[in-house]
């Protein structure tokens, strides 16, 4: 099996109960790759096996190695995670939080950042629109705040692979689509992006890609228009595209 991320076989075991079974998928630096599917289907367990963060059975490589032999202080600089959450402990400023993202590249105090790892961070705060807080402690930020910095920090380890666990969760609608927009736009630049979501019309206007996940399998693998289309969303969300013309903003009915 060939590819910059491969999975091969990989399962995931928690307790007693297969939360991710046998996945096989090959990915390509520069694709936009969504992962929807209801819940309890696998797909943040399958994120974090990528991540290196959840033990699973099978085989993960990345960059032409077994991702169990990179090192962490490697990893950190191929792989940005981003969890669901967006917690923050520490009342540090949020200029601050987003320069720890420069820690893999070997940076010292983020509030003395200078040359490269300045030039990471003032590009992944403008990119994500968070320059009026900066200097507000991160643990005052509300929700939708919190999501965006959690996401400058990951933007500014300049990583080759991006993995999102809901990123565009708990933002208002323009920042919902100012989120996507840069996740395909990273895309484009040449990085790989792995973003579950709940989503189904972000997944179809902005994925190049689309894994369909149910009851712990991956059972649909394609283009958006092939993944989705009207069995798959019968069978694994129970919903349809609708047919009212005037419902164009609300794309999907439940099936009764």
């Amino acid at each position: 099996m060939t590819g910059w991320l491969a999975l091969q076989s990989v399962s995931v075991v928690l307790g007693n109960r297969t939360v991710v079974a046998d996945v096989n998928a090959t990915f390509a630096p520069g694709q936009f790759v969504a992962i929807v599917g209801p819940n309890g289907a696998g797909k943040t367990s399958l994120l974090r096996a990528v991540a290196g963060r959840l033990p699973c059975s099978g085989s993960i490589m990345l960059a032409g190695q077994p991702l169990a032999a990179i090192t962490l202080s490697e990893r950190a600089r191929l792989i940005g995670y981003l969890p669901q959450g967006h917690q923050t402990h520490w009342p540090l400023p949020v200029r601050d939080i987003v320069g720890l993202g420069r820690l893999a590249h070997g940076a010292g105090d983020p509030r003395r950042l200078t040359g490269a790892d300045a030039a990471a961070v003032a590009d992944a705060i403008t990119r994500t629109g968070i320059g009026a807080i900066l200097d507000q402690p991160a643990t005052d930020l509300s929700g939708g705040e919190r999501a965006r910095v959690a996401l400058a920090r990951v933007l500014a380890q300049q990583t080759p692979l991006v993995l999102a666990d809901e990123p565009t969760a708990s933002l208002d609608p323009r920042y919902q689509l100012q989120i996507a927009n840069l996740l395909r736009d990273l895309a484009r630049e040449g990085v790989l992006v792995l973003a579950v979501t709940h989503d189904l019309s972000h997944a179809a206007h902005f994925a190049d890609r689309v894994l369909v996940m149910n009851r712990s399998q991956v059972v649909r693998d394609a283009a958006p228009s092939a993944a989705l289309d009207d069995a798959t969303l019968a069978e694994v969300f129970g919903v349809r595209a609708a047919s009212d013309a005037s419902a164009a903003r609300v794309p999907w009915e439940v099936l009764p």
